[in-house]
């Protein structure tokens, strides 16, 4: 189970980064077909990933666990901006 988390958070975290090259392929195979606005390219990609995501665990011999990889997912694609909100408050007991 903290597998199937840690695996999420890190497919989750990866979206930024793979995006650009999702919307490469995208554009090179299949926009001539299929129109994709440009906003939906993340959930693609975060929909890609999780896929893989799941590959990676059963090649493990993990369980996947969809409610667990999706919250790991969430939390590690907004891991940057939580990171930010919690250090912008500073240490319990800050006057400032």
């Amino acid at each position: 189970m903290f597998l199937n988390l840690i695996i999420g958070g890190l497919a989750g975290y990866a979206v930024p980064y793979v995006e650009p090259y999702v919307k490469d392929f995208m554009e090179k195979v299949a926009l001539k077909e299929i129109e994709i606005d440009p906003h939906e390219f993340d959930m693609l990609t975060l929909i890609a990933l999780l896929l893989l995501a799941v590959a990676v665990l059963l090649l493990l011999g993990a369980s996947p666990n969809a409610f667990i990889l999706i919250f790991g997912a969430g939390v590690g694609l907004f891991a940057k901006r939580l990171y930010a909100a919690f250090a912008a408050r500073g240490p319990k007991g800050d006057a400032s």
